[in-house]
């Protein structure tokens, strides 16, 4: 078997790329140790820009025996699609599906649950099976509603809580910091800020808009694509850096979960937001899933900071002075079809964090009004900012003749004297 596969390209390698291609295996396959029998993929359109990209990177793409992709990170075979088999060469694949048929069988399981697999780290598979034997049930996802249920032979099923639904679950009792000291009136506005922040995204335009790329489709060279517009992303890239903050201005989302972990007396649920605000803080510094944008972008925080800074669409002295932002949207912008992409995962960036500051402001939001009910921390004193454009507008009363045809531009005829929502 060949070092590398290029699918559906049956044309070999020049001599030229033959022998960088084979150097590049060699040491590729030695740094993440890929058993011989995994072979691993090259980009054949762009050979030197992903031997540069493997070689940043900590993965690199491999495929198992029956050609399904998935990733090798120093070692370690991890596979992209939902499931997760074992390594090559033990039957893992075919003892799973063989398994998971059983169990529909016995227990009854609706087509519409998926029938659930532990892999965990070491692809513990025979341990998850006889776990379930000993609990007499199978395990099922509902891949509408979300969540795990039990089948019992009987037809019974019993609903098993996401570890986020257990979390959000658990008391909302409050605590004194460390230092003894309660919320002050500024810390209770701050998380009805960010609150609010995330509730305002969830209502607007942008997040309503539809987000698709599609690039040279049926080999045409033509790029297809359906993104938020100007107002919409601007919006959108204004209230996200209250979320993420620049130089020590706003950070919102870092603040607020640092402000609750101190008066959460529920230790699980502050360590739970602690680990919600580091994946946000990691999928920050992550580099653009794109080789040509990385190349000029070095993390998804930068592509924000491109956009916000670079475009100008907020004006910073000192970001307008390091000129770094605005070379780099110049970069972008010089390139046509490179902008279109860079517009692409510019809102899919977005839509990352501000799926991540949700879940964080569901969970904070649940405790926090219970504190405020329970008179633990001050009311806040954030003005509603969806009710701040909000009025009822008066309308005039207008008399008319029977014979005058309607005027859908004025109102009459009624004694109405305010329009109410």
């Amino acid at each position: 078997m060949s070092d590398s596969v290029h699918l559906n390209n049956p044309k070999p390698f020049s001599p030229e790329e033959q022998a960088k291609i084979s150097e590049w295996s060699s040491r590729i396959r030695k740094k993440h140790s890929v058993p011989e029998n995994y072979p691993h993929m090259i980009d054949r359109a762009h050979i030197d820009d992903y031997i540069a990209w493997t070689d940043q990177s900590d993965f690199i793409y491999v495929y198992d025996e029956a050609g399904i992709r998935c990733k090798c990170s120093y070692g370690k075979i991890i596979y992209d699609l939902p499931a997760e088999y074992g390594p090559q060469g033990d039957n893992s694949r075919r003892r799973v599906e063989n398994w998971k048929e059983l169990m529909r069988k016995k227990y009854s399981v609706p087509v519409g649950y998926e029938i659930a697999m532990s892999y965990k780290e070491n692809n513990e598979i025979d341990s998850w099976m006889a776990f379930c034997a000993q609990k007499n049930a199978a395990p099922a996802v509902n891949g509408v509603n979300g969540g795990m249920f039990w089948f019992f032979e009987d037809g019974h099923t019993e609903y098993s809580p996401s570890e986020y639904e257990f979390i959000y679950s658990l008391d909302s009792n409050y605590k004194p910091s460390d230092d003894g000291k309660d919320m002050s009136q500024v810390e209770s506005d701050c998380i009805a800020h960010f609150i609010q922040v995330v509730g305002v995204i969830q209502s607007s335009s942008w997040d309503q808009h539809p987000l698709t790329f599609q690039s040279n489709m049926n080999q045409d060279g033509k790029i297809r694509a359906d993104m938020p517009s100007l107002d919409q992303t601007v919006f959108a890239l204004l209230y996200m850096r209250q979320l993420i903050g620049s130089n020590g201005n706003d950070d919102l989302l870092n603040t607020v979960c640092k402000l609750y972990s101190q008066h959460s007396s529920i230790e699980p649920k502050s360590l739970y937001v602690e680990e919600l605000r580091k994946s946000w803080n990691d999928y920050l510094q992550t580099s653009p899933m794109n080789i040509e944008l990385a190349k000029i972008i070095p993390s998804n925080q930068w592509l924000l900071e491109t956009f916000q800074y670079g475009a100008l669409f907020i004006h910073s002295p000192n970001k307008v002075r390091s000129s770094k932002a605005r070379e780099s949207f110049k970069k972008i912008c010089l390139d046509k079809n490179l902008r279109v992409e860079a517009l692409f995962f510019l809102n899919t960036v977005m839509r990352t964090l501000y799926s991540k500051a949700s879940n964080i402001a569901t969970l904070i939001q649940n405790d926090y009004a219970q504190w405020i009910n329970d008179k633990k921390v001050p009311v806040p004193e954030v003005m509603w900012q969806q009710n701040l454009f909000q009025w009822n507008p008066i309308v005039e009363k207008k008399e008319f003749r029977q014979d005058e045809p309607p005027q859908f531009n004025s109102a009459y005829n009624v004694e109405i004297q305010e329009v109410r929502q």
